[in-house]
């Protein structure tokens, strides 16, 4: 066991957890963790749910993972907390989860300054970003090829590795798919 999965916020009170796309790379991630035998951790914003259970239900029986709940955007001083306590290793942490331009850009941006020799990486097909709303005050999900190409900008500013991005740049049949 040398890395572990950070999943963030994939909870169903989120409106691009939902996208199945995201859902199934996540889930895409935490198998391979899983056979791995690397820890995982569910990084869950408090009073919002519990992760999908299409991502859990793999790991259900999994001992080398933990549940955290974060009060704030940045989770990173909560993953920092629980890789200490559980023993779990941290030369590579791997993000995937939403939303890309607040969750995941704090958590990583301030986990590269708590864990300055750690290797981060965010798997790029399985990360999106927040709701859109428009300005009649309608909110609807994002989930096109610009979009993609947008989140894809965002987290290269980012101190991590991005993995995957050829999944995530590659022009979709359709929107929300």
């Amino acid at each position: 066991m040398k890395r572990t999965l950070v999943i963030v916020d994939m909870q169903r009170s989120f409106p691009t957890s939902l996208i199945p796309r995201v859902v199934e790379a996540c889930t895409r991630e935490v198998i391979k963790a899983k056979n791995r035998g690397d820890a995982i951790l569910l990084v869950e914003y408090e009073e919002h749910g519990t992760t999908n259970k299409a991502i859990t239900n793999p790991i259900r029986t999994y001992s080398k993972k933990l549940r955290v709940i974060k009060p704030c955007d940045d989770g990173s001083h909560f993953i920092r907390e629980a890789i200490q306590a559980a023993g779990f290793p941290n030369k590579y942490l791997t993000f995937c989860g939403v939303n890309s331009e607040c969750c995941i850009a704090l958590t990583v941006e301030h986990t590269s300054i708590l864990f300055p020799e750690t290797k981060l990486v965010i798997v790029a097909d399985a990360v999106n970003g927040s709701t859109i709303h428009n300005d009649y005050g309608a909110t609807y999900k994002v989930d096109t090829y610009p979009h993609r190409k947008a989140v894809l900008a965002q987290i290269k500013q980012l101190p991590a590795t991005i993995t995957h991005v050829r999944q995530l740049t590659k022009v979709y049949g359709g929107d929300n798919k």
